[in-house]
């Protein structure tokens, strides 16, 4: 790991903090945050710093406030994008170019932006930003989520999964993460228990509300709804799973995904074209696009033990770089070299762009 002489200062901003939780920016934000910690940075967290680093990672007008005002560094993560809002909230056909030309500035704002994805950082240069781009994964912090056959037994016994063959969904309830299409499978394979764990965050405001109720209401009676968890749970549900199924729509990354990988489950996933990019090689996973194809995949993995310890093994060796030390460590470079570039020549000219 890179050694920092003198320390490096960062102040890391999210308005998840004291907001909504319980989602993928959040997660990524307090796994960066403990990263850098560990790696011996000086980090606060929703400072009022106006030197060093700052560091980004939500969009509101507290985010906004400490961007224009900040006198060092300034990195923003691009967590969220336009693409991301559809499925999510309600009304985005409406407020959609006002949004988008919020977020561009927002991001142009920055000296440099970290996209956490190849995908989402064409959808910026799409959107029309100018800051220079790095492509640089979510860091995961991953030993929560590492399984052994002891703690995986654990994990069955306190969750009640016993003998059943139990595919698990992570992320928020809204249209965009595809619970309609998880309850259809659920639906097809009634010998098997389904789990989706997550909630809706948004309130009124969510995506899809009213058919997010339906579906937990009339769903069959081997899915169940868990809530929102705290990381723990979440954990917890990945060890004691058999396959995790992620019929998202769209993802800038997809950590949730990650995280099951690194409990070793094998994955079935929608084929959006960043799961590719995200897990090296579609090799990592089984993907498909529409109900039968998810769970052709799904049967196949309950008969047939070996395939999910082999696809398993392969999505774990696959998320092992986005371990988190090993991605902080490279963040924290490049806090170093865009710093001194800037010092050096007094612009924000790009060094590396995607």
């Amino acid at each position: 790991m890179t050694v920092l002489d003198p320390p490096t200062r960062v102040n890391h901003v999210s308005e998840t903090v004291s907001t909504v939780q319980g989602h993928g920016v959040h997660t990524a934000f307090c796994d960066l945050v403990a990263a850098h910690t560990d790696l011996g940075l000086e980090v606060g967290v929703n400072e009022d710093w106006r030197d060093g680093v700052l560091h980004v990672h939500t969009l509101g007008p507290a985010s906004l406030r400490r961007l224009v005002r900040h006198r060092g560094l300034r990195v923003v993560s691009a967590h969220v994008t336009p693409g991301s809002l559809r499925g999510s909230l309600v009304g985005v056909q409406l407020y959609a170019p006002a949004f988008a030309a919020y977020v561009r500035a927002f991001y142009n704002a920055a000296h440099v932006v970290i996209a956490v994805s190849a995908a989402a950082a064409d959808e910026l240069r799409a959107l029309g930003v100018r800051t220079p781009v790095e492509v640089v994964p979510n860091a995961v912090g991953a030993e929560p989520f590492l399984s052994t056959p002891a703690r995986r037994a654990a994990a069955r016994a306190d969750l009640g999964f016993g003998d059943a063959f139990t595919v698990l969904g992570v992320g928020q309830l809204q249209p965009r993460k595809g619970i309609e299409e998880f309850a259809q499978c659920a639906r097809a394979m009634p010998d098997a228990r389904f789990v989706w764990v997550g909630a809706r965050q948004f309130g009124a405001l969510s995506a899809g509300r009213a058919e997010m109720g339906h579906l937990e209401t009339s769903a069959p009676s081997n899915l169940h709804f868990t809530g929102q968890l705290p990381r723990s749970g979440v954990a917890a549900h990945c060890r004691g799973a058999d396959a995790f199924l992620f019929p998202s729509r769209h993802e800038t990354f997809g950590m949730a995904p990650v995280e099951a990988a690194f409990a070793g489950l094998p994955l079935v996933l929608s084929d959006l074209p960043v799961f590719s990019e995200v897990f090296g090689s579609s090799q990592a996973y089984l993907r498909a696009g529409d109900v039968p194809g998810y769970v052709a995949h799904l049967r196949a993995l309950q008969t047939d033990p070996e395939l999910r310890q082999r696809l398993g093994a392969r999505a774990a060796a696959a998320v092992a770089r986005y371990e988190g030390l090993q991605v902080a460590d490279r963040i924290a470079g490049l806090y170093r070299t865009w710093s001194a570039h800037r010092v050096g020549t007094g612009t924000t000219a790009p060094l590396s762009t995607v």
